[in-house]
């Protein structure tokens, strides 16, 4: 699954993330470095996936927003320095892949090359231990390569997405991929699985509900140990919306009594605190403000809004966080940033539109972030400089990111099934 388009247009504050003027529509324009991508891989059994691993790191150097890649497929000698197939670019990224008898996955050589002066800036070997895994090497190729020329650090290319998707009635399984889902391979199964969320940004456990019984049950998994810990089992409905940083304590959403509310659990000490009591619907809590608050979703005014409130004080005071639309859901937050989608048709029997809005909480600010179709399920990446979605329209469903501090997003066609919640 690649690339489908590129959007520029943005309702934005500012030349900033998050600027201190009117909201208006504006078009980005940067200043791109040319940059040429040839495939030097010789062994024919590797012809296929070569084209494949180019049209990556082409998807890959794009989204960076830093260069300007041509999508056109190019052959090139590994070894050669001249006669390269691109000469009004400045820099050459020349790869080769190829079986490593070691390590019985897949190896790749690349060459990273300043054209003007026919010299390599960039030479290194790549390995991994899966052919499947393939989109994670050239997503660590072009990491390096953004470090090497100058950008910034996004470790974000590397990680993994998890997501739950429904396979037939009260189906479900969990299932990780890399961020274009051209990765994608299967790790819970068997029954209803649900609102899987990474325990921590190193990825290596996560939590999920699975239904037993019609009982739902929250369990840690371990990605490679494939064991499990149960945590919490309660009637009417769990879920876990998100971590604290030090990964100590989690927000739940539970409706032991039938109406959901918000609780905070503490994975040390196993304490359970009902955090709202409100004669509403409750859900979807995030931490903000250095996990002192959370954001959560409401319908306490008769439509989905969002509110913020302490984590720590008693009075449990909401404080209402968006003062537009009438169905504002699906928030996700970082810091004291918080994205949230919209529902923005007049009429309720029209066509569903959902974007996604992008609020602070030290600002009344909003700064708009998709301009049609059903945008929705919005997840921070680590560094908070990207958010992925999912988008649907009728053609069809794809993957988002925003690139905020760009201004630009990008679409990638999902052929993976009904998702049913993801992170990132």
């Amino acid at each position: 699954m690649f690339l489908q388009f590129i959007t520029t247009i943005f309702l934005i504050v500012s030349t900033n993330l998050f600027g201190e003027q009117m909201i208006e529509v504006v078009k980005s324009v940067n200043q791109l470095t040319p940059v040429a991508i040839e495939d030097g891989t010789t062994d024919p059994k590797f012809e296929e996936l070569s084209k494949k691993f180019h049209r990556l790191i082409s998807n890959d150097m794009m989204l960076l927003t830093r260069f300007e890649v041509s999508d056109v497929y190019q052959k090139g000698d590994f070894s050669a320095n001249s006669n390269f197939a691109n000469r009004s670019a400045n820099y050459n990224i020349k790869f080769q892949l190829y079986s490593d008898s070691g390590i019985g996955g897949l190896s790749c050589d690349v060459r990273l090359i300043d054209i003007a002066r026919g010299t390599d800036i960039l030479i290194k070997k790549y390995k991994i231990n899966s052919k499947d895994k393939y989109p994670f090497l050239a997503h660590e190729i072009v990491g390096d390569i953004n470090i090497k020329l100058g950008g910034e650090n996004v470790d974000w290319l590397k990680k993994y997405v998890i997501f739950s998707r429904y396979t037939k009635p009260k189906q479900s399984e969990i299932v990780i991929g890399d961020y274009t889902l051209t990765y994608t391979h299967t790790i819970v199964s068997n029954g209803l699985n649900l609102f899987p969320k990474w325990a921590d940004n190193s990825q290596n456990e996560f939590y999920f509900t699975r239904y037993e019984k019609n009982q739902p049950t929250l369990y840690k998994m371990n990605l490679y140990t494939n064991e499990y810990e149960k945590i919490l089992q309660t009637d009417g409905m769990l879920s876990c919306s998100d971590i604290s940083a030090n990964g100590k304590e989690m927000l739940l959403t539970m409706a032991p009594k039938g109406q959901p509310d918000i609780y905070l659990y503490n994975l040390e000490t196993k304490k359970l605190k009902q955090l709202t009591r409100d004669l509403a619907i409750d859900v979807s809590a995030s931490f903000i403000d250095n996990d002192t608050r959370m954001a959560f979703v409401s319908d306490r005014l008769g439509f989905p809004n969002l509110f913020a409130q302490s984590v720590r004080n008693s009075e449990n005071i909401a404080d209402q966080l968006v003062f537009s639309g009438k169905n504002n859901n699906s928030c996700a937050s970082y810091g004291k940033y918080i994205v949230y989608s919209a529902r923005e048709n007049d009429s309720e029997f029209a066509h569903n539109t959902f974007n996604l809005h992008l609020i602070s909480t030290d600002t009344n600010l909003i700064r708009r972030l998709t301009a049609s179709g059903m945008n929705i399920l919005p997840k921070f990446s680590a560094d908070g400089e990207s958010i992925l979605f999912i988008k649907q329209t009728n053609n069809g469903s794809s993957l988002g990111i925003l690139r905020l501090s760009y201004n630009k997003s990008f679409l990638f066609p999902l052929n993976v099934g009904k998702i049913q919640s993801i992170d990132w």
